[in-house]
């Protein structure tokens, strides 16, 4: 693995029958068959565009506009590369972002190169319509687009597979008025049928007395097949795309986003079980033919070791990845703000810190042949403020903290 920005780590490498030698293909195609793909993964954002306050480890770390400098120094390390996030990139964010609505920090991912992210639980802080919102574009409905130019949403795509939209009256009437109407004509069908079989049996019978009565020459007609179907029961579809599938290097990276069960209750949506949703969706991926699996998932763990150790793992994560399809090659998590590298049921599972202040650097190395994950190996990487910051960021940055002033100041009656 190559890292472009000072980072502190173990690293952990799984091979499936692969000598690592072989195992550590460069991202230009070392051999063949095997395809060495690297995901850059980051956690709760939390609309940290500016420096977050605090240290990582003794550093200054974090923030927009370092990390999409490190991020980018990183993927050139690797053609073959996905940035990726577990959930909660948006809001309990700083007031430079948070007054706008978040605006700022998709702007910044979008310029740092995020690809595809789970949502977290603070992903809905503002409800449904405003994730949208935040996911398609368009400005704000109350506020407008306070910087005067078009908001045009995420570049990125959020995953949301365990998070539904719940069945509204409407149609649970709908169905309810279908469901009756084919009730009742099947009840006529089954009627009609009875009357027909009553008839012929009695023709029979006048038939057997006197074949030319007119009980027996009489026409007797069968009603018309009941092809009507039986109406379909609406079911709960996810708010967001659940998967998402990559093709990179000749090789295809399927994504799964399930965020924390037990999120508050927001008004038209319900949450369900993060495990059992994960593995329905690993087993569509599979009969997609997409044989390499991550799941981004908004929910974690905590361990008392460094930047990329697994001392003493405990947390709700580590029963969910337990549980987990061994379909599922790598999860990256998020939601606690701890940092991890650990194997966890024969999967790879990372965390990087929050506000930007680390990345997990994930490589993989995949048989083109097969699709399937042959060695995988992290570490985490502090984003240090050793290097110079993106240009683009900082343009982000400063626009908004022009803007942001006179509005801090009107929010706080001055």
């Amino acid at each position: 693995m190559k890292t472009a920005t000072a980072g502190i780590g173990l690293v952990i490498c799984l091979a499936v029958g692969v000598p690592m030698a072989q195992a550590r293909v460069g991202g230009h195609g070392a051999t063949d068959a095997l395809v060495s793909i690297q995901l850059l993964a980051i956690n709760d954002f939390h609309g940290s565009i500016e420096p977050p306050a605090g240290r990582l480890l003794g550093q200054p770390a974090g923030g927009g506009e370092y990390l999409a400098t490190h991020l980018a120094a990183m993927k050139a390390q690797n053609r073959n590369t996905i940035i990726v996030g577990a959930g909660d990139m948006v809001g309990n964010s700083p007031p430079i972002s948070a007054l706008f609505h978040d605006e700022p920090a998709i702007e910044t991912l979008n310029e740092a190169g995020l690809q595809v992210s789970s949502v977290g639980n603070h992903e809905f802080g503002e409800g449904k319509d405003e994730l949208l919102r935040k996911q398609r574009g368009g400005c704000h409905p109350r506020d407008g687009c306070k910087d005067g130019d078009p908001f045009e949403g995420a570049d990125f795509e959020y995953l949301a597979a365990n998070v539904e939209v719940r069945l509204t009256t409407a149609q649970l009437t709908a169905h309810a008025k279908a469901l009756a109407g084919w009730k009742k004509a099947r009840l006529a069908f089954r009627d009609a049928r009875t009357s027909y079989r009553k008839q012929m049996r009695a023709k029979r019978l006048a038939c057997r007395k006197d074949v030319r009565s007119a009980a027996c020459t009489r026409t007797v007609r069968p009603p018309r097949p009941f092809t009507r179907k039986r109406p379909t029961k609406p079911t709960p579809r996810p708010v967001l795309p659940p998967t998402k599938v990559i093709a990179i290097g000749g090789v295809k990276i399927g994504f799964i986003g399930v965020t924390v069960g037990g999120t508050p209750e927001i008004a038209g949506l319900r949450f369900v079980d993060e495990v059992a949703t994960a593995n329905k969706y690993a087993a569509a991926l599979k009969k997609q033919g997409v044989n390499t699996i991550v799941a981004l998932v908004h929910q974690g763990g905590f361990q008392t070791g460094g930047l990329s150790d697994c001392t003493g793992l405990s947390g709700q994560i580590v029963d969910m990845v337990n549980r987990m399809s061994k379909d599922i090659d790598v999860v990256h998590s998020g939601h606690t703000h701890r940092y991890y590298v650990c194997t966890v049921g024969g999967k790879l599972l990372t965390s990087a810190s929050s506000d930007g202040r680390a990345v997990a650097d994930i490589d993989l190395t995949v048989d083109s042949t097969s699709g399937k994950v042959v060695a995988k190996q992290a570490v985490n990487t502090i984003v240090t403020h050793t290097i110079a910051k993106d240009p683009e960021v900082t343009a982000i940055v400063e626009k908004y903290r022009q803007l942001a002033g006179p509005l801090a100041q009107r929010a706080s009656g001055g």
